[in-house]
């Protein structure tokens, strides 16, 4: 990581990483060691897995007595969750700046979207098919205002 994180700042590096791996966590990227996310896919948990379909039988089962989110509801928070949680690894703070691409078409639906931060809604709403040019232009414009 401090590979990536040198070569970052001075001319720029790629790092791949998966959703709710090592990268998810405890990684700070800032400013300029994270100028672009290209967030594939809307992470679901496995549901093959024994313990999301405890957990999601769970809330099914208890959702009303224990007023908890029923368990469809439940797998669908920890997806977002994970995908704003990539999305944010750009973005840290007032000050700083990247480029978001979303890739999965269900980001296109109103009922998907509302489950992002409402900083990426506005975002997607004023450039919801951005192209090669647009995304050039961006950098450009940020990176003078970064001067």
């Amino acid at each position: 990581m401090k590979h990536f994180y040198s070569r970052a700042e001075c001319s720029g590096a790629l790092l791949l990483a998966v959703y709710r791996g090592k990268a998810a966590e405890g990684m700070d990227f800032k400013d300029r060691q994270a100028r672009a996310i290209v967030a594939v896919g809307i992470p679901f948990p496995n549901i093959g897995d024994i313990a999301i379909k405890g957990k999601m039988e769970y809330n099914d089962r208890y959702s009303r007595e224990k007023n908890i989110l029923g368990g469809h509801e439940w797998l669908k928070i920890q997806a977002y969750r994970a995908l704003n949680q990539a999305v944010g690894r750009c973005v840290r703070h007032k000050d700083d700046w990247g480029a978001v691409l979303l890739v999965d078409s269900r980001l296109a639906e109103q009922d998907a979207r509302q489950n992002l931060p409402t900083w990426v809604k506005g975002a997607l709403e004023r450039n919801s098919n951005p192209t090669f040019e647009s995304l050039q232009d961006f950098f450009k414009r940020m990176s003078l205002e970064d001067k």
